[in-house]
C-alpha cells in the first residue's frame, strides 16, 4: 500500500515537471553547467548535486526534464528511509504514516519539483539519522562505517549536512547513556572517513580554487545588522508554510508544553535533538542577521516522524489525516502551478523562473545581426539561464567582472570578461556601458530586446559592441 501511494507522488510530479512551464531557476541552470565538468566544488557549492546531475543528463539529455528528474526520484527514496527511521524507532503504523507525512510536507512537495540540493541532502540526512539509531544503540565498525559515508557525500551535496554531527554532539551531551558513543572507536572511524571523503571539497576550497569565505557569506546574503522583527516574523510565518500549519504548530506544543502532549519516549528525544536546534539556530539567525525559510529543512525529516509518533500515540487521527490531506492539496497546486507558470506574470515566492527562455531567444536574435559571437552579461542569473537556453547558440557567453576587483565572486570565474580584455564583445545590459568602466565611443549600440521585469523597469535590454582599448589605454 505504501509503495502504490508514494509511486503515485512520485508519478504526479514527475508528471508536472513534464509538462511545466516553468523556466529553470538560475540555480538549476547553474548546476546544469557545472555538471559539464566533473570536480571537486563549484564555486561556493558543493559537487555530489552536479555530479548526479552529469551522470542522469549523460543518459537522458539536456532537457528541463532530465536535469530535474533526479529530484523527485530522490523525495521517493527518502519517504521510504523515513519509513525504515520510523519503524526502528516506533512501529509499522508510525513508520507508514511517517513515510505519507513526511512525501507531503509542502517543502518537501516544492523541491522535489526542481534542480536543488535540498531533496538530496534530505536523503543523506535521513540515512544519517537511521545509521545513527542503529550506532547509538550499538557502535560497530559496519555503523561507522556506513555513517562516514553517509556524512561525507553528505557534505559533499550541501554544507548543511553539518547539522547532524553538531546536534549528534548536543544529544550525547544532554544523554548520560548516550555519552560511551562519543569515545567508541567506530564513531571515530566515522568522522575520519567523511573529512577523507569530504576532503577534496574542502581543501579546493582552502586552496583557493572556490571564492573566499567572505564571498561565500555575501552570496549567501549575510549581513550583520539590526534586529530584522519584519523579516523575522515572515520567516516564521513560512515555517508554517512548509513544514505545514498543523505539525508546527503540534511540535511547538510539545517542546513548550510541559504536559499534556509532551514527549517523554527515549525516541522522541533523538528526534527532538535532531531537529530541535536547527530550528533554533535558523531562527536566531534570522533575528541577527538574515535567513531564508527553507534552511530549516534539515530538520524537518526528525520533526516529522516525531510530530506523527506523538499524534498517533494520543488518538490524534483526524488531525494527522487533516494535515495529510491539507498537504496533498498544497502538492496538487505546486504540480498546478508548473502547468501554468507560463501564462503568470509572476510565481509566488520566487519569479524569477519566467522569462528566461524568452530572454535568451531575444538576446539570440539580437546578437545574430552582427559577426561578434562572445556575449558578456552581469549577475549570475542572467549568465546562468543564458549558458543553458542558448547552449547551442554558437554564443560565447561570458560574466562581467569589474577590473581590478578579482574574478572570485562571479558566477564562474573562467568564463570572465572586462573592460581591458583584448576582445570585440557584445555588451547586453539595461544600463549605460560607462557602469561598466566603458569610455564614451568604446560601445556602439546594435540592437534591443525585452526582458523580464526583475531585470528591468523598462522591459528592456540594449545590445552594444564594444571593441577592445586601445594598447596603451592599461599601462603597466
Amino acid at each position: 500500500m505504501l509503495a502504490l501511494l508514494l509511486a503515485a507522488i512520485l508519478a504526479l510530479r514527475i508528471l508536472g515537471i513534464v509538462f511545466s512551464t516553468a523556466d529553470l531557476h538560475y540555480d538549476e541552470a547553474q548546476y546544469w553547467f557545472w555538471s559539464r565538468a566533473f570536480d571537486y566544488g563549484y564555486f561556493s557549492r558543493p559537487p555530489a548535486l552536479a555530479w548526479l546531475i552529469g551522470l542522469v543528463t549523460a543518459a537522458c539529455g539536456d532537457s528541463e526534464l532530465c536535469i530535474r528528474l533526479p529530484s523527485p526520484i530522490v523525495a521517493t527514496a527518502s519517504a521510504f528511509l523515513v519509513y525504515a527511521l520510523a519503524l526502528r524507532l516506533y512501529d509499522r503504523r508510525v513508520a507508514f504514516w511517517a513515510s505519507i507525512v513526511y512525501a507531503t510536507l509542502p517543502a518537501v512537495s516544492a523541491f522535489a519539483m526542481v534542480a536543488e540540493p535540498e531533496s538530496l541532502l534530505a536523503f543523506f540526512l535521513i540515512a544519517g539519522l537511521l545509521l545513527l539509531s542503529i550506532h547509538f544503540e550499538r557502535p560497530t565498525v559496519a555503523s561507522g562505517l556506513g555513517l562516514g559515508v553517509v556524512l561525507g557525500l553528505g557534505i559533499d551535496t550541501d554544507h548543511a549536512m553539518l547539522y547532524l554531527p553538531i546536534c549528534s554532539v548536543i544529544y550525547i551531551a544532554a544523554t548520560p547513556k548516550a555519552r560511551h558513543v562519543a569515545w567508541a572507536p567506530a564513531t571515530w572511524l566515522a568522522l575520519a572517513l567523511a573529512l577523507l571523503i569530504a576532503a577534496p571539497h574542502v581543501l579546493r576550497n582552502a586552496g583557493g580554487e572556490l571564492i573566499a569565505f567572505g564571498d561565500i557569506l555575501k552570496a549567501a546574503g549575510w549581513t550583520l545588522r539590526r534586529l530584522n522583527p519584519d523579516a523575522t516574523l515572515l520567516f516564521i510565518a513560512l515555517q508554517f508554510v512548509l513544514f505545514g500549519p498543523i505539525l508546527l504548530f503540534v511540535l511547538l506544543r510539545s517542546v513548550l508544553a510541559r504536559r499534556n502532549i509532551a514527549p517523554r519516549a527515549a525516541s522522541d528525544r533523538f528526534l527532538l535533538f535532531h531537529s530541535v536546534p536547527i530550528m533554533a539556530a535558523m531562527l536566531i539567525e534570522a533575528v541577527l542577521f538574515r535567513a531564508r525559510a527553507h534552511w530549516t529543512m534539515p530538520a524537518f525529516p526528525a520533526a516529522a516522524v516525531f510530530v506523527t509518533a506523538l499524534l498517533l500515540r494520543h488518538g490524534y487521527n483526524r488531525v494527522l489525516l487533516l494535515s495529510t490531506g491539507i498537504h496533498a492539496a498544497i502538492l496538487a497546486a505546486i504540480v498546478g502551478l508548473g502547468l501554468v507558470a507560463g501564462r503568470l506574470a509572476e510565481i509566488p515566492f520566487d519569479s524569477r523562473m519566467l522569462g528566461w527562455r524568452s530572454f535568451a531567444e531575444g538576446l539570440s536574435r539580437a546578437a545574430s545581426v552582427s559577426d561578434v559571437k562572445t556575449v558578456v552579461l552581469r549577475g549570475n542569473d542572467q549568465v546562468s539561464e543564458s549558458l543553458y537556453y542558448l547552449r547551442d547558440s554558437g554564443l560565447d557567453i561570458r560574466a562581467f567582472s569589474p577590473r581590478g576587483l578579482g574574478r572570485a565572486a562571479d558566477f564562474e570565474r573562467r568564463r570572465t570578461w572586462a573592460y581591458g580584455d583584448p576582445d570585440t564583445v557584445l555588451l547586453a545590459t539595461g544600463r549605460d556601458p560607462s557602469a561598466f568602466g566603458i569610455p564614451l565611443g568604446a560601445a556602439d549600440k546594435i540592437g534591443e530586446f525585452p526582458v523580464p521585469s526583475y531585470l528591468s523597469p523598462d522591459r528592456i535590454y540594449s545590445l552594444y559592441r564594444v571593441n577592445p582599448p586601445a594598447e596603451d589605454a592599461f599601462p603597466r
